[in-house]
C-alpha cells in the first residue's frame, strides 16, 4: 500500500465528516485496498496499516453516532434544503449553480454569480477559483478549507470546506460546506471529554475552530507563542492528525451530533412500503422516538434493533420469512436514525434510548419479547438487558461477518464481507 493510497483514503475519511452520502465510496475504497492486501500477501502488506487506522476510526466513530436521517444526497441541489447549515454549489467557473436557504442568508448568495466579494479576501477568492477550475473525475476527499465572511450574522467568519460532486445531469462542481466556526460550550466540553483533551489541548481547539490564529491566542491567555504552538503540535499528534484542517472537519462533525436539521424536507425512509407501519412517541428525556413495524398485528412481536447502514430496512427474503413465522418486528429507529431525537450528554445515551424503548413497548401493549439486534446495535441490547432483564426472553446478537479461517471460498464473499474479515484479521482496531 503506498503512502498516496494511504492519503487518499485519509481524505476521504475525513470527506464524511462533511458529506456523509459518500459513506458507500469510502467503504468501496477500503475494499480495494484490502483486496491489494490479499493479493500482495497478507501481513507484510500491511506493515503501515496501522499509521491510518486512528484516522479510520475517527470517521467511523462520527458517522457511527450520527447516523443516516434519509437516503437523499446532500450533494443534490433538489435536497440541499434539508440541510441544517448552508451548503451551496459551484461551477468550475466559479458561479453559484445552487444553495440553500440558510446559505443565502449567511452569505447573501445569488443564483448565477460568484460568491459576493464582501464574502471572500482577494487571496482567498483566487485559491478557491483555482481549486474549482481544476474539478475533474480524479477529484476526491477534501480538497480545500476557505475562510469566509458571513453577512449574517454581521461580523462572523465561516469555514467552507471543498469537496467535488455532480449535479443530476452529470456536471461535475463543487459544494461548499460550512464547518462549525462557532463555539457552544457544552459541546466543546463533551469533546475535550470523548477525546480526553486537557484545558490547554480545549483553548487550541477552539481557537482553530473559530479561526484564531495561534499568535492571538498566545496574546489572549497571555502565554508564549512557542508554547502554543508546541500544545498545537502536542494536540494533533494525540488525534493523530496531520493538520488544522483535519482538526475542523473533526469537530464540525461532533458538532452536528448536536444539532438536528429541520425536519420539514425528510423524506420518509422505505415510504414505499405500504405492508410496513410508522409511528412515534415523545421521550421523557426530551425528543421523539421514531419506529416502523412489520409484520402481522397478531404477530409474535420481536424486538429489532437495527445497524449501522441499512436502518429498518429488511430483504424480500427477510420479509417472506417474517410473515411465514408470524412475527411482529418493532423496529425503532436509533438516535439521529429516521426521525429519532436525543437530548443529552453522550455519557448516558444508551440508557435514555433503553428507556425510551421501554416505553415504546408499553404504548404498544408488549410486555415481554426477544431482542435481535443486529452489528453496531449491541450496546443498546445491553443497556436493555440491564434495564430491564424481566422483560427480554432472549436476546440474540447478529452480524454479516463470516469466521477468519480461509476455506477455500473466500473469494466468494460479497466484497464488503471480504472487507470485514481482512481488516478483522490483520488491523482490528479499524472495526
Amino acid at each position: 500500500m503506498s503512502l498516496d493510497d494511504d492519503a487518499e483514503l485519509v481524505r476521504l475519511a475525513y470527506t464524511l465528516v462533511v458529506e456523509p452520502e459518500r459513506f458507500n465510496e469510502a467503504v468501496e475504497l477500503l475494499r480495494e485496498r484490502t483486496d491489494r492486501i490479499l493479493m500482495e500477501g497478507g501481513v507484510a502488506a500491511v506493515a503501515d496499516f496501522d499509521s491510518i487506522a486512528v484516522h479510520l476510526n475517527n470517521a467511523r466513530e462520527l458517522m457511527n453516532r450520527r447516523g443516516r436521517r434519509t437516503d437523499r444526497s446532500v450533494g443534490s441541489s433538489k435536497n440541499m434544503q434539508a440541510a441544517a447549515h448552508p451548503v451551496l454549489l459551484v461551477t468550475k467557473d466559479a458561479l453559484v449553480c445552487a444553495a440553500n436557504d440558510q446559505a443565502v442568508k449567511a452569505f447573501g448568495i445569488r443564483i448565477g454569480s460568484e460568491i459576493p466579494h464582501q464574502c471572500l479576501e482577494a487571496s482567498v477568492r483566487q485559491q478557491l477559483s483555482q481549486q474549482l477550475a481544476d474539478l475533474s473525475d480524479s477529484s476526491s476527499g477534501l480538497l480545500g478549507v476557505f475562510q469566509a465572511h458571513r453577512i449574517h450574522p454581521v461580523g462572523t467568519t465561516s469555514q467552507l470546506a471543498l469537496t467535488m460532486t455532480r449535479q443530476p445531469d452529470g456536471e461535475i462542481v463543487g459544494q461548499l460546506t460550512t464547518l462549525s466556526s462557532y463555539w457552544v460550550p457544552h459541546v466543546g466540553e463533551e469533546f475535550a471529554r470523548n477525546l480526553r483533551l486537557t484545558k490547554a489541548e480545549l483553548d487550541v481547539t477552539k481557537a482553530i475552530v473559530t479561526g484564531e490564529s495561534m499568535e492571538q491566542l498566545a496574546s489572549r491567555k497571555q502565554r508564549a507563542l512557542g508554547t502554543v504552538r508546541n500544545q498545537k503540535k502536542r494536540l494533533l499528534s494525540k488525534l493523530g492528525l496531520s493538520s488544522q484542517v483535519e482538526l475542523a472537519c473533526l469537530f464540525s462533525g461532533f458538532a452536528q451530533l448536536h444539532f438536528q436539521p429541520p425536519d420539514s424536507q425528510l423524506t420518509r425512509p422505505f415510504a414505499a412500503d405500504l405492508a410496513r407501519q410508522h409511528g412515534s412517541i415523545s421521550r421523557t428525556s426530551g425528543g421523539i422516538l421514531d419506529y416502523d413495524l412489520y409484520g402481522p398485528r397478531d404477530g409474535h412481536p420481536v424486538l429489532f434493533l437495527h445497524s449501522l447502514l441499512g436502518g429498518t430496512g429488511l430483504t424480500e427474503l427477510q420479509k417472506k420469512e417474517v410473515q411465514k413465522q408470524g412475527l411482529r418486528l418493532i423496529m425503532p429507529w436509533r438516535p439521529f436514525y429516521g426521525e429519532t431525537t436525543d437530548e443529552g450528554l453522550l455519557s448516558d445515551h444508551l440508557e435514555r434510548y433503553a428507556s425510551a424503548i421501554m416505553r415504546l413497548m408499553d404504548s404498544l401493549g408488549v410486555a415481554v419479547c426477544p431482542v435481535l439486534s443486529v452489528t453496531e446495535s449491541a450496546p443498546y441490547a445491553f443497556a436493555l438487558a440491564k434495564i430491564a432483564p424481566e422483560r427480554f426472553t432472549e436476546l440474540q446478537l447478529f452480524g454479516p461477518s463470516l469466521p477468519l479461517a480461509d476455506n477455500g471460498g473466500f473469494q466468494g464473499l460479497n466484497p464488503s464481507f471480504r472487507t470485514v474479515n481482512i481488516l478483522a484479521k490483520y488491523t482490528p482496531s479499524v472495526l
